[in-house]
């Protein structure tokens, strides 16, 4: 039972009873029930992001970090990987009940599906500490003038790729065939 990493943070019963009335030990009252000292939880896993051409930056997902134990769980650090960016802070410390909102957002370089991560070091907390990043990059800026579109669209076929950028930087998408 010792190896099991379900009871990680759970304190043995007979840590906790006050057997010899001295108050060396904590009272089984005094323990919140069914939690754990230092838990985080996620509000989701996966953030999987619209397409997004190349060069640009999507809209940023946001996942909501949650102290769900009952004692202050202590930020590390942090490590995210792929073609995403950190769009917002994450804080130091999370207090018991505190939430703490992440933005990211997808920002490829090349062209077709892209997976990353978002890793949250808590040390020794329990719980959740990855989050996994989805997104699929397109042709980002076909570098057709504003003035050109209406014939660049007439001119596209089913080889073409289906985002030309328009010169205010607006994105105009295509569905071809």
């Amino acid at each position: 039972m010792a190896d099991d990493p379900k009871m990680d943070g759970y304190i043995p019963l007979q840590q906790v009873i006050d057997t010899d009335q001295d108050e060396s030990s904590r009272r089984i009252r005094d323990m919140p029930y069914g939690k754990r000292k230092e838990e985080i939880q996620f509000s989701t896993l996966v953030l999987t992001f619209d397409e997004t051409g190349t060069g640009f930056e999507s809209p940023a997902l946001v996942v909501v970090l949650t102290n769900t134990g009952y004692a202050e769980v202590n930020i590390y650090g942090h490590t995210l990987e792929g073609q995403f960016v950190l769009k917002s802070a994450i804080p130091s410390v999370l207090q018991p009940g505190e939430t703490a909102s992440v933005s990211v957002a997808f920002k490829p370089t090349t062209i077709g599906p892209r997976t990353g991560s978002l890793y949250i070091d808590t040390g020794d907390a329990a719980g959740d500490e990855l989050v996994q990043l989805i997104g699929l990059a397109v042709a980002g800026d076909l570098g057709i003038p504003a003035t050109d579109s209406i014939q660049a669209i007439l001119k596209m076929t089913q080889s073409d790729y289906n985002a030309l950028t328009v010169k205010d930087a607006q994105t105009l998408y295509i569905i071809v065939g």
